[in-house]
């Protein structure tokens, strides 16, 4: 995967997160412990948001297509197996943050979620 695609990639999970977050939000009580985390993860997640969107702009205006192409092509099969490798990492960690939910332990639930936002990192490391 090429840096833009692993950017892209980020932001559409991060505003799918983000959207989640929003009714979640909206029914609980102000001053609710699972209102205060969620909201944590909300601004934590804007705030990566805005950074993974700046990142994009700058490499986007920097290369060309045949560029683009040719990483892409180079990389074919390593993607692909880092693509597998992250959305289960981003599965385990979701499965990982419901039952923390159903434990009552929020925090942990936020920290799970975002831990997700390392998928990449994680798969690199694995699959090289």
């Amino acid at each position: 995967m090429t840096e833009i695609e692993i950017l892209q990639d980020q932001l559409k999970f991060i505003d799918r997160r983000l959207s989640e977050l929003e009714p979640l939000i909206a029914r609980l009580k102000p001053g609710d412990y699972e209102r205060q985390e969620l909201q944590d993860e909300q601004s934590t997640l804007a705030g990566h948001r805005r950074a993974t969107d700046r990142r994009l702009r700058e490499l986007t205006g920097g290369l060309d297509s045949f560029e683009r192409e040719r990483a892409a092509k180079n990389a074919a099969r390593t993607e692909a197996l880092r693509a597998a490798r992250m959305r289960t990492y981003r599965e385990q960690c979701e499965s990982t943050a419901r039952m923390f939910e159903e434990q009552g332990d929020h925090r942990n639930a936020r920290l799970q979620r975002l831990a997700a936002l390392d998928a990449y990192r994680v798969a690199c490391h694995e699959i090289q």
